[in-house]
């Protein structure tokens, strides 16, 4: 039997997950700043399977479920992708997606929920 690249080319599993951690980590450091990982705002997790099913698995029990997406669809169609398509039809929570932009962003930060005491003012 014939392979495409040498043995010593096509990584192993474990060695394809430690990467993959690898880059999750870089990114959640790239995107939320190198602070987020302590304070716990931020869950990173990294699972295998079909995309649509393990994001909708993942949302149960969530308050909601974001995706990003393209700017815009080809061909006037809805910049939608199959996972997306899948999430809206399975998941048990709101789905919201969020337009990928064209400009450079500056990290996020942990939003804090607004306080729900009143100040008395009427």
């Amino acid at each position: 039997m014939a392979s495409c690249a040498p043995a010593s080319a096509c990584p192993i599993p474990a060695d394809e997950r430690v990467q993959d951690a690898e880059v999750l980590a870089a990114t959640v450091r790239k995107v939320f700043g190198p602070q987020v990982h302590g304070a716990g705002a931020v869950r990173a997790v990294l699972v295998g399977g079909p995309p649509g099913r393990v994001l909708v698995q993942l949302a149960s029990g969530a308050l909601l479920l974001a995706l990003g997406r393209r700017a815009h669809g080809q061909y006037g169609q809805p910049a939608i992708g199959a996972v997306g398509r899948a999430c809206l039809r399975n998941a048990a929570v709101p789905v919201v997606a969020v337009p990928a932009t064209e400009r450079v962003a500056t990290p996020l930060g942990a939003v804090a929920a607004p306080s729900l005491a009143r100040s008395g003012a009427a």
